[in-house]
């Protein structure tokens, strides 16, 4: 039995970890690794706990303020959408909708504490501590789907780097030159 270490041909091309996250056709491979697991499910979290003070808001008494009620039941319903789609790993164009959904409930958030929304205005963080625990689960979705998307960028990058014959920052070590000598 021979068991001699072969190397890949001078001419194979080499091959980089997002290209190999890429290849086969599919780049739903790509996010399947433990890092976007804890992201996602980082997103879903933050998603589902801003949905749920919206939706707790909603029921305990903004209801009855004209527009400011169903667009809290809304918040919740896209966030609890969100959250469920994300976690079964949806593509990245729901991660940018996350993000998009936080930042907007921000910006409204941060409207209705100076110049109103909708003829509506909040002083301070009341109700307390639901504007409090809300504005952190918003910034935590944002901050992740900012995160989560850079990965995804620099990993779409570098595929097309590779693939352009770019400059391979990981290059790999050319195999030994083997000469018989007094051939």
């Amino acid at each position: 039995m021979n068991l001699t270490r072969t190397s890949a041909p001078e001419n194979a091309p080499s091959v980089s970890v997002a290209d190999a996250a890429t290849d086969g056709g599919s780049r739903r491979s790509m996010w399947r690794t433990l890092p976007d697991l804890l992201l996602r499910i980082g997103i879903c979290v933050s998603v589902a706990i801003s949905g749920y003070t919206h939706f707790d808001l909603y029921r305990g008494g903004y209801r009855y303020i004209h527009l400011i009620g169903p667009s809290f039941l809304l918040q919740a319903a896209a966030s609890f959408a969100l959250a469920v789609l994300l976690l079964l790993g949806g593509p990245l164009t729901l991660r940018i909708a996350a993000g998009g959904l936080s930042v907007g409930a921000l910006a409204a958030f941060v409207l209705s504490r100076t110049v109103g929304i909708f003829g509506f205005t909040e002083i301070g963080w009341e109700p307390a501590p639901k504007a409090a625990v809300s504005v952190a689960a918003e910034f935590a979705t944002v901050l992740l789907c900012v995160v989560s998307i850079l990965i995804h960028l620099r990993a779409l990058r570098r595929s097309q780097m590779s693939r352009a014959g770019g400059v391979n920052r990981f290059p790999q070590p050319s195999p030994p030159n083997r000469t018989r000598a007094g051939a």
